[in-house]
């Protein structure tokens, strides 16, 4: 795998996906893109200059999270992201397009800070 050495593999049924990733800030911008159902077992992390793509139905396990930083960006591309809890940080992106939805836990709202950058081209969150 071309980000194997960035990516430290977690968990996830199904297959095993990037689910913590670490990038280095003198690395060039580097992308994952999942477009088989999965669920993640672990936290995520989007780090600085790092894009994640998710183009199926993506379920976050448990109390799992998705944490965006600076600079970071989250696509849902067309894809379901489900029971999800996500931790935008001042700087970071997140893009909902070609009908991507996000469905957020019970009990968790969305929250953006100011600074932070949503943008809903085509999509649903709630």
């Amino acid at each position: 795998m071309l980000l194997s050495s960035l990516i430290t593999m977690g968990r996830a049924y199904m297959h095993l996906l990037p689910t913590i990733m670490v990038f280095m800030p003198s690395v060039p911008a580097m992308q994952a893109i999942l477009t088989e159902i999965s669920v993640l077992m672990e936290n995520t992390c989007v780090c600085s200059m790092a894009k994640l793509t998710i183009k199926s139905p993506v379920t976050l396990y448990g109390s799992t999270k998705i944490i965006v930083e600076p600079n970071g960006e989250l696509i849902i591309d067309g894809g379901v992201l489900q029971n999800a809890d996500i931790e935008l940080k001042v700087g970071s992106k997140l893009v909902l397009k070609n009908g991507g939805s996000i469905l957020m836990r019970n009990g968790k709202d969305f929250i953006a800070p100011i600074g932070a950058s949503v943008i809903i081209e085509d999509g649903m969150l709630k």
